[in-house]
């Protein structure tokens, strides 16, 4: 950078063309070398991410992708926040935990096929879970992880009697159920408090024992082979990239078979939200969870209250939420592949792709059968939309899409005046 200083004022001085090539030589010189700096700073601090999250984490650290949208407290306050949150998630009474229980011990006999229920927990488990605790943020009990991990020596084997108390009990501790919310715009000028997005933080130590429980479940739905074979979210080793190969696979192998695709992508809305407790608890009996353990998750769905933080880090008043799996828990998104594993039950004639609760039902025929084809997915999308309304969610027409897909000979034919030639997307 010096040279190159040095070489504009020689320019200056002269006023040469070669002087001033000598600058520019110099210029483009450090340009690059401030390039290949950053990208490797960049890089480096990418390696050590090892997740979506720690990527994008690392990413915000830097500035890359620094939030832009100012403060929903500027245009509401906490109060109007937490209120509003709160009746997304009522969509469904809040459930009867003492009527709940005494059908599962009246039903008790039939279930033998329920294999599951939670076993006990070691000092190593304990140590392996509080390990996981990456989050920087400090749930509504004000302790962060890392000082748990600071003292994690000396609480592994207390931690361990605590977490199979609750398992033996059936109890989850109530004060690890309120979860302070952290506010986000989700444009520049929110209007209404939809327009805003609430961040969950929930206790550490509520993540550790919800991270036991998750890894007991899922190795129990794994073995069993229990869990939707097409459902690519919260699950080891799926992604949205496996889904979207596994839909371009087939669509693929259906053009080598001079096939068109019909493909309908549903939207629900505010599903996470919405999710009924009472139902849910029947879908895990359904999938053989034992009554202590259903017991367990009752407690651990029921009496769950939130509060939005304050600008200076104060709370508002607590406000319960009846219906939804918590946001930002370990457990929940687990829970929520649960409540849709039945859903492909319902098709009759198509194929499916579940991405969390982004679904996808398509199916293959030739084009001269397209009359049928449209009548055969109708069909399925009937019953899609009949099994959201029983579930208790609800779609969003405007973001319901359909969806041509074939080889650009056969879909021209298909379409009467020639356009739209790859494909042609229909609003529903």
């Amino acid at each position: 950078m010096r040279s190159r200083d040095d070489a504009y004022r020689s320019y200056l001085r002269s006023l040469s063309a070669s002087a001033l090539a000598r600058y520019k030589q110099l210029r483009r010189s450090v340009k690059n070398l401030l390039d290949t700096a950053k990208n490797t700073y960049i890089s480096n601090k990418l390696a050590s991410a090892s997740s979506p999250a720690d990527y994008w984490r690392t990413l915000r650290g830097i500035g890359i992708a620094s939030h832009s949208t100012p403060s929903p407290l500027k245009f509401f306050t906490p109060d109007q926040l937490c209120r509003y949150y709160a009746s997304v998630s009522l969509a469904s009474p809040a459930i009867n935990a003492d009527a709940v229980t005494a059908s599962l011990a009246s039903a008790s006999d039939q279930l033998g096929a329920a294999t599951f229920g939670f076993r006990h927990v070691t000092p190593l488990d304990v140590e392996l879970a509080l390990k996981m605790c990456r989050s920087s943020s400090c749930g509504s009990d004000g302790i962060s992880a890392s000082v748990l991990r600071l003292a994690s020596p000396a609480l592994y084997n207390h931690l361990a009697e605590v977490f199979n108390l609750s398992f033996d009990l059936g109890v989850f501790p109530t004060v690890w159920k309120s979860a302070s919310v952290v506010a986000l715009a989700k444009v520049p000028s929110p209007a209404s408090p939809s327009d805003t997005r609430p961040i969950s933080l929930l206790p550490e130590m509520s993540k550790v024992l919800e991270r036991l429980a998750h890894a007991q479940l899922i190795d129990y739905l794994n073995r069993q082979n229990l869990l939707d074979t097409s459902q690519h979210g919260f699950k080891a080793a799926h992604s949205t990239q496996t889904a979207l190969l596994e839909l371009t696979d087939a669509v693929r192998s259906a053009i080598e078979k001079k096939k068109v695709t019909l493909l309908v992508s549903f939207d629900f809305s505010k599903a996470f939200d919405t999710i009924d407790h009472s139902l849910l608890i029947e879908k895990l009996r359904s999938v053989g969870c034992n009554t202590l353990s259903l017991r367990w998750f009752i407690s651990y769905l029921s009496d769950r209250r939130i509060a939005v933080r304050h600008e200076n880090g104060s709370l508002t008043a607590l406000c319960s939420t009846t219906s939804g799996i918590p946001q930002g828990s370990v457990l929940g998104p687990l829970l929520f592949a649960v409540f849709v594993n039945d859903l492909h039950t319902v098709l009759q004639h198509s194929n499916h792709i579940v991405y969390a609760d982004d679904t996808q039902i398509f199916a293959h025929d030739y084009p001269d059968r397209i009359l049928q084809l449209i009548a055969n997915v109708n069909s399925d999308a009937e019953s899609v939309a009949a099994w959201a309304s029983c579930s208790g969610l609800k779609l969003n027409p405007s973001k319901t899409t359909v969806l041509l897909l074939g080889s650009l000979a056969f879909l021209t034919k298909l379409s009467p005046r020639g356009y739209r030639r790859s494909r042609f997307k229909e609003r529903r």
